[in-house]
């Protein structure tokens, strides 16, 4: 998952680094995303189930061969569960694969591009709600967690939740992600962000009394 996301983070950083009033920039976003979208999802699917196949055929092969059994007691890596490479080769919700993620970037800056190109006449307006989540992305992230944490002691199983199964259940979860960056931009600053803040600032003035 970590190398994964590593792209990902890397676009992040970059369009927060843009100039979103660009005219031209929506069609390089959009070109960008449809570059990337059309032959990751065309690999996905024709090349990717094989794949993914030959993989599990592979670590089927590996454990019969070592007996497929652990043993707490023996040398690494026997004593541990085998890493489940076959999900490297997924291409589903919630995978945390790479092809996934690609292909989610991809439509995410053809989608980023075409609100960009609607909205340019009104680009304070719009750009305002997503300004407001980006400013308290960590401490939704964060979030997150509580919920499932509340959730789950509540005896709700949130991994038996299928979100993707209710009918425009990705754009509600959207909706409600900027819902909530806008009440918590109401704040001066969001929790985590404070909190981050806050650790820097006593951090870096401790290492500068230490200098």
């Amino acid at each position: 998952s970590a190398l994964a996301w590593a792209p990902i983070f890397v676009v992040g950083m970059a369009i927060g680094r843009m100039d979103l009033r660009n005219r031209k920039l929506p069609a390089r976003l959009a070109g960008t995303g449809l570059a990337l979208l059309v032959p990751v999802k065309l690999f996905c699917v024709t090349v990717l189930p094989q794949l993914r196949m030959m993989v599990e055929n592979w670590m089927v092969q590996a454990m019969a061969a070592s007996g497929g059994e652990i043993d707490p007691y023996a040398v690494w890596p026997r004593n541990t569960q085998p890493v489940q490479w076959h999900m490297l080769f997924v291409e589903a919700p919630q995978g945390g694969s790479l092809f996934e993620l690609l292909t989610g970037t991809g439509l995410s800056l053809i989608v980023l591009g075409c609100l960009l190109r609607l909205g340019q006449k009104k680009m304070d307006a719009v750009l305002k709600p997503f300004a407001a989540v980006g400013k308290a992305s960590l401490t939704l992230y964060m979030a997150q967690f509580v919920l499932a944490w509340v959730l789950q002691l509540a005896g709700i199983d949130v991994t038996g939740l299928e979100i993707g199964s209710i009918p425009f259940g990705d754009i509600l979860v959207a909706c409600a992600v900027l819902a909530a960056g806008c009440l918590l931009a109401r704040w001066k600053e969001a929790p985590m962000e404070w909190a981050v803040r806050r650790f820097e600032k006593v951090f870096l003035g401790h290492g500068r009394r230490e200098g």
